[in-house]
């Protein structure tokens, strides 16, 4: 009777025992769980972001190559430039034809008389313009280095700039360009290139 009176005894405690390692676990087994499933919620919004971070570079790309494309499309829609000639050279500049002539090809330094060598390209230049452009109106615009103005002659660069344009544009009047076609400006020492020779220079652009 006794040892029966024992068994019931142990009995309950035992299964408390597995009840509460059961209990424990269970526990853990959720933990691990809620862990797994904040790290898998974690590496999803990484990829998300990922792939946000991709569609905008796609979207810029693709913006970027319809402009490419649509640049491509306008130069190849342009008639050919004019033959470059002797310190005269023929760019494209946003579909705006553009002659750069060298400053050294068309004054001695600090001045802006023209000499005597220049008028044989800017005969030719004329020539070209009255040809592929006829009617158009063109800006000459003069450019200057950084150096300093070393005579009361001009007063800045800009100055010695626009002395510069003007008599490109009286000599291209003498040669039959309409003098109501032709405007004129100076930006003297900005935008310069990459030496002070190419920086020295007169550009003519052809406004159609």
């Amino acid at each position: 009777m006794h040892g029966w009176t024992r068994y019931a005894t142990l009995a309950p405690l035992t299964l408390v025992a597995l009840l509460a390692g059961c209990n424990g676990d269970s526990k853990m087994n959720q933990q691990a769980l809620l862990d797994e499933n904040r790290d898998l919620r974690s590496e999803l919004d990484r990829a998300r972001s990922s792939q946000d971070d991709a569609d905008a570079r796609a979207r810029q790309l693709e913006f970027e190559l319809g402009e490419a494309n649509q640049k491509l499309a306008d130069a190849e829609s342009q008639p050919p430039l004019p033959s470059d000639s002797d310190g005269a050279t023929w760019s494209n500049r946003d579909g705006v034809p553009v002659v750069n002539i060298e400053g050294d090809v068309l004054f001695d330094s600090g001045q802006h008389d023209l000499k005597s060598a220049a008028q044989s390209t800017l005969r030719t230049v004329a020539g070209e313009i009255k040809a592929e452009y006829p009617g158009a109106s063109i800006r000459i615009d003069g450019f200057t280095d950084t150096d300093r103005i070393k005579t009361d002659k001009y007063k800045t660069n800009y100055h010695l700039g626009f002395e510069r344009a003007y008599a490109v544009g009286q000599y291209l009047i003498r040669q039959g360009i309409d003098r109501s076609s032709i405007s004129y400006g100076s930006f003297g020492p900005l935008m310069p290139k990459s030496t002070k020779d190419e920086s020295r220079r007169v550009e003519i652009v052809v406004i159609r």
